[in-house]
């Protein structure tokens, strides 16, 4: 499952896939569960996740809720990422008043106060809960931009041909400093990239929408 990044298509230009900038929000699901489980339980934690973190729209835009999210600078991804990704800034909210109780600095106990980056984790716990599966990968948040059986070195030439992040360089693209979501898109990543297969959309107050 994949958070859709708004106005991320020029950055689509690195991508010789069909891949577009995403978000991983939730993964692992065995292709043998019937999609209208899938898409019934996403639902049931997409409505939870937008009354609980109060989710709400671009004030002026839709009333789409939209999740802004901040990111970091392009880089070579590492581990088991072989891409191009911004990570998702790892902003949390310091209690203005410490207790002696262990404060919950990760989720943010007041949804007024959450960060964006507060909010995705909480709703990938939401999904974790929903689906009851906890994925054996680490969830790290980022952007993907690109797709890559190339090593990180490889990667690293292209950020650094491809974007600009000290001022204005010709022919170079400005990073994004940051992303709104408004769209959970359902992708069958089976396969090589060029393969994998968009199923269902939806917004992020559960609703269907057109693919």
């Amino acid at each position: 499952m994949w958070l859709s990044a708004n106005r991320c298509l020029d950055l689509w230009l690195l991508k010789g896939d069909n891949a577009y900038p995403h978000i991983t929000f939730y993964s692992g699901i065995d292709t043998s569960v019937p999609l209208d489980q899938v898409k019934s339980r996403l639902k049931t934690g997409l409505q939870r996740w937008t009354k609980e973190c109060e989710l709400a729209g671009e004030p002026g835009q839709a009333d789409d809720p939209v999740l802004p999210l901040d990111l970091d600078l392009p880089a070579a991804g590492t581990f088991f990422f072989q891409a191009i990704i911004q990570p998702v800034t790892q902003n949390i909210t310091v209690p203005e008043q410490l207790s002696l109780a262990v404060p919950d600095t990760t989720l943010g106990a007041d949804a007024h106060k959450r960060t964006g980056y507060e909010v995705l984790l909480r709703g990938r716990q939401i999904m974790e809960e929903v689906f009851e599966r906890k994925p054996s990968k680490p969830f790290y948040p980022h952007l993907s931009l690109m797709y890559s059986e190339r090593t990180q070195d490889e990667l690293q030439r292209i950020v650094e041909s491809a974007f600009s992040v000290e001022g204005v360089q010709e022919g170079k693209m400005r990073p994004f400093e940051q992303v709104e979501c408004a769209r959970v898109t359902v992708v069958a990543c089976v396969g090589k990239t060029e393969d994998w297969k968009e199923v269902a959309r939806f917004d992020l107050a559960g609703n269907e929408v057109e693919q």
